[in-house]
């Protein structure tokens, strides 16, 4: 059984307050917290459990651990989670338990300050939110302001996580600013109540929608960029990569009189997406797609916003030079690698990736007369080396060969 205290607020200076939290578990308590800058304190919800609630749900029926709040819910929050979310996500994935929630609840409406948010990774899909979402047309559903989150780490290295929080700040909220955005950053250490890193990031929606819910005071509506198009749905465990292929559901089981979830972007797919972003100067200047510091902090201290090797950015650069527009993102991206190895680069990239994409990718590049000679070698010999990977007694002997210890 785990406890969720009730919320408070704190002051921990340098211009920070935190909307925190005592979580309990089998004698032990560690305090959760939510961190935004001092200025939106006063947006903090601190009336309601909400937040905590979703942002733990998934590492609970992880766990098969019930849940007590001893401050109120949102009747109907509590409803669509108890009704819908645990019962269908606990039948349809093996990994995740039914599990139960006790709460007193209330239908109090939660004043808020009706602005509308969304998040910033730098990627694709939160490009497109805050480019399309930004029109002005959308009148009281225009995006007003832009969180920055630490909830998609995959490290456990508290300073670590921290300091690469700090530095992108700078960035994040020139960004916002660009397109007349208000940014707000916000630190949590939700991370370090999900021991298992695979279900913190493969079951993410609810994760990601507490942050805005721990602002309960400042909206009255929430983009959540969705990663996939509506007809990708699905909810097969043999299928999904992540929640993203069902985050219409999740946010439906969110959305509640006082802030409404919605997916954007859902209509159209990724490729219609980078048409609608790729020209965009903003695009050029802070398109941030890299996945090299994901993973443990980062290994490679890129000289550049994007490294131009991982597999995220070597998706970009593909599609780039074959429309013939990848010099102009020479300023975010580090080309070095890719113009010394062509053939290799898009060969590597194109079998990594073996979904609709890279094939219109390769079309592309033919089309245009771009695909490089030798790229078939090496399609072939990375074909072959990522279908090897998928056998797990394969990548045992390889480890043992390699030394590395299991």
């Amino acid at each position: 059984m785990l406890t969720i205290g009730k919320p408070y607020i704190e002051e921990v200076g340098n211009g920070k307050t935190r909307l925190c939290s005592r979580i309990s578990n089998n004698g032990v308590s560690e305090i959760l917290y939510y961190e935004v800058e001092s200025e939106y304190g006063k947006y903090l919800n601190d009336d309601r459990c909400d937040a905590f609630l979703v942002g733990l749900i998934n590492s609970c029926m992880y766990n098969g651990e019930s849940v007590v709040c001893e401050g109120k819910l949102t009747e109907q929050l509590l409803f669509q989670l108890n009704m819908y979310y645990i019962p269908i996500i606990s039948d349809l994935f093996s990994d995740m338990n039914e599990i139960q929630i006790e709460a007193d609840t209330t239908n109090e409406p939660v004043i808020n300050a009706g602005f509308i948010g969304t998040g910033n990774s730098g990627g694709v899909d939160s490009t497109y939110t805050m480019l399309k979402y930004s029109d002005k047309s959308l009148n009281s559903y225009k995006l007003t302001h832009v969180l920055f989150t630490n909830i998609s780490t995959n490290d456990y290295d508290d300073s670590r996580i921290r300091a690469l929080f700090e530095r992108d700040i700078p960035l994040k909220k020139e960004a916002a600013e660009y397109l007349g955005l208000r940014p707000i950053s916000v630190y949590t250490n939700l991370y370090s109540f999900y021991k298992q890193p695979g279900i913190f990031n493969h079951y993410f929606a609810q994760q990601y929608c507490s942050a805005p819910l721990a602002l309960g005071k400042l909206f009255k509506a929430y983009y959540f960029s969705s990663t996939f198009k509506a007809n990708d749905y699905s909810m097969d465990e043999n299928f999904i990569v992540s929640s993203g292929r069902y985050d219409i559901f999740s946010l439906k089981t969110l959305t509640t009189v006082n802030m409404a979830f919605y997916s954007a972007g859902t209509e159209v797919d990724r490729m219609d997406k980078l048409d609608y972003i790729c020209d965009s100067d903003y695009t050029k200047k802070f398109l941030q797609v890299c996945a090299i510091e994901q993973s443990a902090g980062g290994k490679n201290a890129a000289a550049k916003l994007n490294c131009g090797y991982c597999n995220k950015c070597g998706r970009m650069i593909g599609l780039f030079y074959a429309e013939g527009k990848l010099d102009e993102y020479a300023d975010i991206f580090d080309l070095s690698f890719f113009y010394a190895n062509k053939a290799k680069f898009i060969g590597r990239n194109v079998e990594s990736d073996q979904g609709a994409f890279a094939k219109k990718v390769v079309q592309m590049l033919k089309q245009n007369h771009k695909y490089p000679a030798g790229t078939w070698l090496y399609r072939v010999y990375y074909h072959i080396r990522y279908k090897l990977a998928k056998s797990k007694n394969l990548v045992t002997i390889y480890h043992k060969f390699k030394g590395v210890q299991d």
